[in-house]
C-alpha cells in the first residue's frame, strides 16, 4: 500500500453499488468492469446477513418493494467478504481496499505515541499563542 500512487486507483459504482474509489488490483478491475448479476448479489447478500444475524425476514419484504433500493444494499452485503479479506485479513490481492485520493501520499509510517506527541505538543503551543494573545488586550 505504501508504494501505491495515485494512479494505482479505480473509481466506480459496480464493486458495491456505491460510487468508491478501491485500490487497483486484478479483483478490483475484474469487479469493477460491470454491476454483478442479480442472483450472485442476493447469494452473497443472503450470505452477509447470516454473519451479520439479519433475519431473511427482514431482508425480503424491501426486495419487492423498492427492488433498485434493495439491490444496493444487497450489493454493498455481498462486497463484506473481499472488504474484511483486504481490512482485516490483510490480503490486498484476494480482497478490495478502500482508499481515497490521498493515495500515494503518505510516506511513512509512524507510532501512534508519536501521533498523540505531536497533537500535544500542538495542542501546547495553541494554548500558548492564545493565552498571549489574550493577556495582550488585557
Amino acid at each position: 500500500i505504501r508504494s501505491a500512487t495515485e494512479t494505482d486507483t479505480i473509481y466506480g459504482i459496480n464493486f458495491d453499488g456505491i460510487p468508491a474509489r478501491v485500490m487497483r488490483t486484478e479483483l478490483s478491475e475484474r469487479l469493477m468492469l460491470n454491476r454483478p448479476f442479480l442472483p450472485v448479489v442476493l447469494w452473497r447478500a443472503f450470505q452477509a446477513a447470516r454473519v451479520f444475524h439479519v433475519p431473511l425476514w427482514k431482508v425480503l419484504p424491501g426486495l419487492i418493494y423498492e427492488p433498485e433500493k434493495m439491490f444496493a444494499v444487497a450489493q454493498f452485503g455481498a462486497a463484506t467478504e473481499a472488504l474484511k479479506t483486504a481490512t482485516i485479513d490483510g490480503s490486498i490481492e484476494d480482497g478490495v481496499q478502500f482508499t481515497g485520493q490521498c493515495q500515494g501520499l503518505v510516506n511513512n509510517v509512524v507510532s501512534v505515541d508519536d501521533i498523540v506527541q505531536a497533537v500535544m505538543g500542538d495542542a501546547k503551543d495553541s494554548a500558548l499563542r492564545t493565552a498571549d494573545l489574550f493577556a495582550r488586550r488585557l
